[in-house]
């Protein structure tokens, strides 16, 4: 019986330790934690809703790769304006028939197909007076383009909107104002979300994305900046 009551306090002074050693190391865990940096909170973001008749214009401007110097000239910018035109079945998929027309050079138009799933592009029709060419999603997204997207939901960064860092090389003083109003809705801290699609096409390159926008605010690839200058969502 003796020997059974020294057991009884062994075991029962054991888990007394026990708990006292869980609890030690709880609160080590925690602040070390707590003495950890913090990181930027990534967020899956989230495809804007279109529907038929959604427009957005977008000013572009490319890098003269071919020119043999240190610091390639610039052409540009140009205007393109995509609407949203209807739905139609390709490849198996529902997608969003998008109409993206040059507005400088009229007869130049791409229709591009958009899964309405998760807006990966499916298809690309170019259009000129001289040519009519089809080509698959991969060949859009495997080089630098201002059709290219994300498939959403896309891992994205917070950021603060800094609508002047938003350049587009050759944009003159009235053309670089663009009002982003309904986008910052008075706040001077607005919050965006940043997309890296450094893996598609061999670039750098990242998007900017806000909830009130149906398309990327900013575009940068490289060898190709863009930005939102207007869209039927601002006019609603």
């Amino acid at each position: 019986m003796k020997n059974n009551k020294i057991i009884y306090l062994m075991l029962g002074a054991s888990i007394i330790i026990g708990c006292i050693v869980l609890i030690f190391l709880g609160n080590n865990i925690q602040t070390m934690a707590s003495m950890m940096p913090s990181t930027s909170p990534v967020n899956k973001l989230q495809k804007p809703l279109w529907k038929v008749g959604d427009w957005w214009i977008i000013e572009e401007s490319q890098q003269i790769v071919q020119a043999a110097v240190d610091n390639p000239p610039w052409s540009g910018p140009y205007k393109w304006k995509m609407e949203v035109t209807g739905i139609q079945r390709v490849d198996g998929k529902d997608c969003f028939i998008v109409v993206s027309t040059s507005e400088d050079f009229p007869d130049i138009k791409d229709i591009l197909y958009y899964s309405t799933e998760n807006l990966s592009i499916v298809r690309k029709e170019s259009i000129t007076p001289s040519y009519h060419d089809i080509s698959d999603g991969w060949d859009v997204q495997s080089t630098p383009s201002l059709y290219m997207v994300p498939s959403f939901p896309a891992k994205a960064v917070e950021i603060p909107i800094s609508i002047e860092s938003f350049d587009v090389p050759g944009a003159s003083a009235d053309k670089a104002v663009v009002d982003y109003s309904k986008v910052m809705q008075g706040k001077a801290d607005a919050k965006g979300y940043k997309v890296d699609i450094s893996h598609k096409g061999g670039y750098d390159g990242y998007e900017v994305w806000h909830q009130n926008a149906p398309w990327w605010l900013y575009y940068n690839k490289t060898i190709v900046k863009a930005r939102l200058i207007d869209c039927s969502w601002w006019h609603g």
